[in-house]
């Protein structure tokens, strides 16, 4: 997680399993409706969610 300026500006990277066979706005929407609460008490929140798959190829990258 990066914070930045005023610390209610929130990036997050997420591996999970569970992304197998979702789409990017799938992904998302998983991670909104987890977290809703606490998205609603920061200034900006965006995210990136990769499967265990796509995160090991970026790290070969």
């Amino acid at each position: 997680m990066d914070i930045g300026g005023c610390g209610q500006n929130f990036e997050i990277k997420i591996v999970s399993p569970m992304f197998e066979g979702k789409s990017t706005l799938q992904k998302h929407r998983m991670v909104n409706e987890a977290l809703k609460e606490q998205i609603a008490l920061v200034h900006a929140f965006s995210q990136k969610s990769f499967t265990p798959a796509q995160w090991e190829a970026l790290q070969q990258q």
